[in-house]
């Protein structure tokens, strides 16, 4: 929440402000995409992997919300790009150890799982270069890499380590903790779990449209063949193969979730080694003629289109099921600024969009036990100072939220003052609001 919550200390509750931020992302990701595709190989495999990044639901989907996906994407793709250009040609140049950290900072600052992107693109970057560097000038290849991770981890920590040491009440590390304790599973559960996502017709199809899917299998395809003639080739496989599956395995060992949006941090790898199958592709249809040429860039801007029209409207279908999941949250947040409480903390586990709307402190939680609600209630409201009021809301059925049965167990504590949507909306839109009694702040309850 650290980049939309900064926005929105900046900009108050306006969309336009966070929209305009995703854009500004977006449009980093693509040229990133486009640079370091360009730089691993040609201009024509960089315009081919831009192409198929914004053609993927998984980016442009979210580059439609205010989430950090995109963002949380764009960062590590830039720092993994400037440590190549500023590495291909020799030596690793001075300004590597400032821009390269500084990016991974900002990376982590908008979203914790950032590293797990950058570590395994500096990993490939490293493997890329190893060949034309370890003949010549390997002792000093070897204490560049060394140097490199020393800053980058350093700039990474800091980020990590001084929320939580600080004992701010929102920190990476904490929300990492919240999220492994309301879920301790690997984020891909099964094959099934990967068929789901990935598939064109799986049933939580959030990668890629399934024309953009079938063109990206058969380019990498074509790429991966092509790289046991082709040097050039090889390299830029290489890259996107080491990349793109050590960011998905250090995401599902570190974060334990399974949550599809993730895997769009390994879609620019991807599309990366699309990109090169593309200019094997291009080099083909060269060598067959002007009408051979002309029919497949035919080809290509139809079904771009078709993929582009289809990709809409299923952000719109997906945009608007998002504005009635999230409408009642932000409800919510407004009823609860009309009590007119001046110091106030909200306490709630996966919706913060109810503490910037409510203009209160925002504390999460995990899954609370039945029987000790009270004594979590304190120790989350401990890391501020005493509040005046402090509210619990309970989003019915929601991932990572206390049952219900939590809040009805303790009614002598908890007086419902609010609630917002029908009970008929489902999970994330009926949600409840509790005052918290002042004696479960003090520890001063009657015995029972």
């Amino acid at each position: 929440p650290f980049l939309l919550g900064l926005v929105y200390r900046v900009t108050g509750p306006s969309d336009v402000f966070g929209r305009l931020l995703i854009v500004g992302f977006g449009i980093l990701a693509i040229v990133v995409v486009f640079v370091l595709g360009t730089a691993l190989l040609d201009s024509r495999a960089g315009a081919a992997a831009a192409v198929l990044l914004v053609l993927s639901s998984g980016f442009t989907r979210h580059a439609a919300r205010i989430f950090v996906d995109v963002p949380g994407m764009a960062l590590p793709m830039a720092a993994i790009t400037a440590t190549y250009l500023l590495w291909r040609n020799g030596r690793l140049h001075r300004a590597a150890y400032v821009v390269v950290p500084l990016l991974a900072m900002a990376g982590t600052y908008v979203r914790f799982g950032a590293p797990a992107t950058l570590a395994s693109g500096l990993v490939a970057i490293v493997i890329v270069l190893a060949p034309q560097h370890w003949r010549t000038r390997r002792r000093e290849f070897v204490a560049e890499v060394l140097a490199l991770a020393a800053s980058v981890g350093l700039a990474t920590g800091l980020v990590l380590l001084v929320p939580w040491f600080t004992s701010q009440p929102v920190s990476p590390l904490r929300a990492q903790q919240a999220f492994r304790d309301a879920k301790g599973v690997p984020m891909l559960d099964s094959v099934a779990d990967l068929v789901a996502i990935t598939w064109p017709d799986g049933e939580r199809q959030d990668f890629f449209h399934p024309l953009v899917v079938w063109v990206i299998v058969t380019l990498v395809s074509i790429a991966v063949v092509a790289s046991f003639r082709i040097a050039v080739i090889r390299r830029a496989v290489m890259f996107g193969a080491i990349g793109g599956v050590a960011t998905v395995v250090a995401l599902n060992v570190n974060l334990s979730l399974i949550a599809p949006q993730y895997l769009v941090l390994s879609a620019p790898f991807l599309v990366i080694v699309a990109g090169a199958g593309f200019t094997v592709v291009a080099d083909a249809a060269s060598r067959v003629g002007r009408p051979a040429q002309a029919a497949l860039a035919l080809v290509l801007v139809a079904g771009g289109l078709y993929a582009a029209v289809g990709l809409h409207r299923g952000v719109q279908d997906e945009t608007a099921r998002l504005t009635r999941a999230f409408t009642p949250l932000r409800d919510t947040g407004f009823l609860i600024r009309s009590f007119g409480n001046d110091d106030c903390v909200v306490l709630t586990g996966t919706a913060p969009q109810i503490g910037w709307y409510s203009g209160c402190r925002m504390s999460t939680w995990g899954p609370v036990e039945l029987d000790r609600p009270l004594e979590e209630i304190r120790y989350r409201t401990d890391w501020h100072d005493p509040p005046k009021t402090v509210y619990v809301v309970d989003v019915l059925a929601g991932k990572r939220e206390p049952s219900s049965d939590v809040f009805d167990a303790n009614t002598e504590h908890l007086t419902l003052v609010g609630e917002a949507g029908t009970p008929d909306d489902g999970p994330r839109r009926y949600l409840r609001i509790f005052e918290v009694d002042e004696c479960v702040l003090t520890g001063s309850c009657p015995a029972g």
